[in-house]
């Protein structure tokens, strides 16, 4: 950028913050294996995405090895659930 705009090469940053927080329609996320073999996703977490790290690496772990989680169940996760009209609810929020 500087060499494009060289004022830049002065500037300095005072700090700043930027991400994507991405939401499914029902606000959880997709754990599943997709239309295409081999092809798993883990995505839609908004902002808990490297909070559930750990577990969600375990279970993509079970779901390709054994075909299921076994750790916890995720099966309210899946893909096709939208085209069902099965959206997960949450049924721990006070």
């Amino acid at each position: 950028a500087a060499k494009r705009y060289p004022a830049l090469s002065r500037a300095f940053s005072k700090g700043g913050w930027a991400g994507i927080y991405d939401v499914t329609p029902d606000w959880h996320p997709i754990l599943d294996q997709l239309e295409v073999q081999g092809f798993y996703c883990a995505v839609g977490f908004s902002g808990h995405g490297f909070q559930h790290a750990p577990v969600v690496g375990k279970l993509l772990a079970e779901l390709i090895l054994d075909g299921r989680a076994a750790t916890v169940d995720v099966s309210s996760l899946g893909y096709e659930r939208f085209a069902r009209g099965e959206l997960a609810r949450e049924g721990h929020v006070v």
